[in-house]
């Protein structure tokens, strides 16, 4: 009884007692390189401050003082109108030969 009692001290008091090395980790009889130090995340950017639109100008910018003269010569109308473009009227026969409409095609 005795004999299980210092059994169970001895390999449980290794596994619970921490490393003096800096550089090891050791748990047991086992020791482990220790990992190397991570920097924990930053936190999240907080969004900018939302930018100020510019105020209102004081003063009112003044209307123009002279109009624009209206242009003195008129440009002439078109001495002939341009025709209107030709537009095909729709026909079966060209596509559809055997329509009732289109003639007989010779071959």
């Amino acid at each position: 009884m005795k004999a299980i009692l210092i059994v169970f001290l001895l390999l449980g008091s290794t596994f619970f007692i921490p490393s003096s090395n800096a550089d090891r980790i050791c748990i047991g009889f086992r020791c482990y390189p220790r990992p190397p130090y991570r920097r924990p995340p930053a936190p999240p950017l907080s969004p900018p401050p939302p930018l100020l639109s510019p105020p209102p100008p004081f003063f009112k910018p003044p209307p123009p003082f002279f109009k624009p003269p209206p242009p003195f010569f008129k440009p002439p109308p078109p001495f002939f109108k341009p025709p209107p473009p030709f537009i095909r009227p729709p026909s079966p026969c060209g596509h559809y030969r055997w329509h009732p409409y289109c003639p007989p095609t010779s071959p």
